[in-house]
């Protein structure tokens, strides 16, 4: 039914932020300018360099934390842009 009416990006992507959201704190996702999932690759695109850096270290935990607290979506990769 989504892909019919076009609405699965949407609501793909009001999910993927409230997950963020919920995951990473109120901090992380307010220095997030953008976030959406496409083809199981994350991309996050943040304000801040220090968070960015922190991000590419923590990647493989953050991809972990993501996929065993919420099952419906799956993530192979992130790219912090």
């Amino acid at each position: 039914m989504f892909f019919e009416y076009k609405i699965d990006k949407y609501y793909q992507y009001t999910i993927v932020s409230k997950y963020w959201k919920d995951l990473m704190g109120e901090n992380v996702y307010n220095r997030t300018n953008s976030i959406y999932l496409k083809k199981n690759i994350l991309y996050i695109k943040v304000i801040s360099t220090v968070l960015k850096n922190e991000l590419m270290i923590k990647k493989n935990k953050i991809i972990n934390l993501f996929n065993d607290k919420y099952k419906n979506i799956k993530i192979n990769k992130i790219i912090i842009l």
